[in-house]
Parts: C-alpha cells; structure tokens; sequence
C-alpha cells in the first residue's frame, strides 16, 4: 500500500467516522464517506486494547497487505476506515482476510 493512499488528516478521519456509513462484524467496524479523489483512501484504527505496539503494528501491516491484495475490491472515490475489535488476536491471518472482504463484498452488494 502506497502512502497517498493512506488517510493522515484527522479532520478527514473524523469527518468519515461521524458521517459515513457503517459496516460491522465481530471484529471490525468500517466507515465509509465519498470523496473527491478518483481512488479509494484507507485509514486503520487499532485501539490500545488491542495489545502493546507491537501487537497493533502487526495488525496493521496484514490490514495494509490484505487491502492491497484485494485493491480491486474497493469502490473509488470513497474514503474508508476500518476499525479493529479486541477479538482480532485471536485470527490468523486468512481468518482476517475472509472476514474483512466479508463486509467488503456486503458494502459493494448494498450499493447495488
């Protein structure tokens, strides 16, 4: 994952988080707003609960590894953030992945 593809601003974070849509499982909440860019921008929420660094780090980097894997996925022009639930430690890595592109296909089918 590229960093222009990253969500830094705090206000665009926000914005999203209290004006976006929601998509929920057991273990992550994803928000979602339009945009003006022509490609999706991501921003990664993992709480402290989660674990110490280097437990959120981790997380962080498969997050980044599986959006960018499935890039396709992702509508354009859409800001999005995914939040992770404490539960999270207890998947592996393709358990991430099935259940995160489980609400990914939900959003894409709603739209519809």
């Amino acid at each position: 994952m590229k960093k222009n593809e990253i969500i830094k601003d705090s206000q665009i974070f926000n914005d999203v988080i209290n004006n976006g849509k929601c998509l929920k499982n057991h273990y992550y909440n994803i928000f979602y707003l339009e945009s003006d860019f022509n490609r999706p921008l991501f921003g990664f929420a993992i709480g402290k609960k989660i674990g110490n660094a280097v437990t959120r780090n981790k997380n962080k980097r498969q997050l980044k590894n599986i959006v960018d894997k499935n890039h396709n996925l992702f509508s354009n022009c859409y800001y999005y953030i995914i939040m992770v639930k404490k539960d999270i430690n207890d998947l592996s890595y393709q358990e991430k992945e099935k259940y995160l592109l489980k609400l990914f296909n939900k959003e894409s089918t709603d739209e519809k």
